[in-house]
């Protein structure tokens, strides 16, 4: 059978619901992905929901070009994104400042962040981001009251 048809044999819920099923499982999704067009889209969904931008410098900037490269696909699947910086150059002004829309996006973790730091678009990128948040993680960061007058506040 010829991979163009196979979409056409298997009614879409059954692969959505093989793909979601192997949400886990990398090197299985990335094979799904292989699979045909329909295939490649389900399983994206799982493979790029979380996104890491941390640790090591070369990992970020590799990633932070791969996701922010004009045409990518990725950022409409990203739906959790982690910036996490421990180095004496802080990175945030360039992370924020190359960020695509990221239309899925419900939780932030950002880790050690300069506030003072950030340029002017940088702070406006990251309100915009804010607006479509359900979960912030804040850590190691200094942020004026005014920034997040707009969110309510839990204690779990």
């Amino acid at each position: 059978m010829p991979s163009g048809s196979l979409a056409q044999a298997f009614p879409p819920e059954l692969f959505e619901a093989i793909i979601d099923f192997l949400h886990n499982d990398i090197p299985s999704l990335c094979a799904c992905g292989l699979v045909c067009c329909p295939w490649n889209a389900f399983s994206r969904v799982h493979l790029f929901a979380t996104v890491d931008l941390g640790w090591h410098q070369a990992d970020r900037i590799l990633r932070l070009k791969v996701v922010s490269t004009d045409g990518s696909t990725i950022p409409r699947n990203i739906r959790r994104l982690n910036i996490t910086n421990h180095h004496v150059n802080d990175w945030t002004n360039t992370i924020f400042d190359e960020l695509p829309p990221l239309p899925a996006i419900r939780t932030l973790l950002v880790q050690v962040a300069y506030w003072r730091k950030l340029s002017s678009r940088v702070k406006d990128n990251m309100a915009q981001i804010f607006q479509s948040l359900t979960e912030l993680s804040l850590y190691s960061i200094n942020v004026p009251p005014w920034v997040l007058g707009h969110t309510r506040y839990s204690d779990t």
